[in-house]
């Protein structure tokens, strides 16, 4: 897996997020994906918040590396495009 990640700092607490990632499975081609984040953060008082949008190549159906079961049986395409909202505090 190769991981190309950054952090930015604009100032007054804010920042931005990025990372490209690509895993590449020799004899498994089926296995190869990208995936993208970009986001932006906030610290407000040693806490920060970000909201990011995350996303890859990789469309999972049933019996596949990138598909979900569900209790229900149902499966869910866990490379679906996605927003991801997070809060973390460093003690």
């Amino acid at each position: 897996y190769i991981d190309l990640s950054a952090n930015y700092d604009f100032g007054g607490g804010w920042g931005a997020v990025g990372h490209v990632g690509r895993l590449k499975v020799h004899n498994f081609s089926e296995a190869n994906y990208t995936d993208y984040k970009v986001g932006v953060t906030k610290d407000l008082s040693g806490w920060v918040l970000g909201a990011a949008l995350v996303s890859t190549n990789a469309k999972g159906h049933s019996g596949e590396p990138y598909s979900f079961a569900k209790v229900n049986g149902s499966t869910y395409d866990a490379g679906k495009t996605t927003i991801v909202f997070s809060v973390s505090k460093t003690f």
